[in-house]
């Protein structure tokens, strides 16, 4: 928060003034995964629901399919934690991991859902306050 101090003249008022004024940042819907602060608990979240396989798509081989070639597909699948690798390579805005987890490939409104809880307890952005 920024913090304004006014004093007034006691011809005008006689009282001190605080204004707390809201800086009104950038929404994190728009900041890069690994570049926003405190979201790994929804991270790990993500990586629980991603992770498994799943025989009608929807997981991290579904999301790599929209972000990496083939042969980085299976790459990822060599490796214990799919999701965290796949996120980390390619470190998409949180706006454009939602849009592709709500896809039609996708359809992993679950895990959209995990995000939004975040977003909306630790964005201050103005568009975010006024969602509440």
């Amino acid at each position: 928060f920024n913090v304004m101090i006014c004093l007034l003249t006691p011809t005008t008022y006689t009282n001190v003034l605080f204004f707390f004024l809201a800086h009104p940042g950038e929404c994190l819907w728009h900041k890069n995964i690994m570049s926003a602060k405190g979201f790994q608990s929804a991270f790990k979240e993500i990586e629980i629901l991603l992770d498994p396989d799943r025989p009608l798509g929807g997981n991290y081989k579904t999301l790599a399919g929209d972000m990496a070639p083939q042969k980085d597909i299976l790459f990822l699948g060599s490796k214990p934690n799919h999701t965290e690798v796949l996120l980390q390579q390619h470190n998409p805005t949180l706006y454009k991991l939602r849009k592709d987890l709500l896809g039609n490939e996708m359809n992993r409104s679950d895990v959209v859902d995990v995000m939004k809880k975040w977003i909306e307890t630790n964005c201050n952005c103005e568009n975010c306050n006024s969602l509440r």
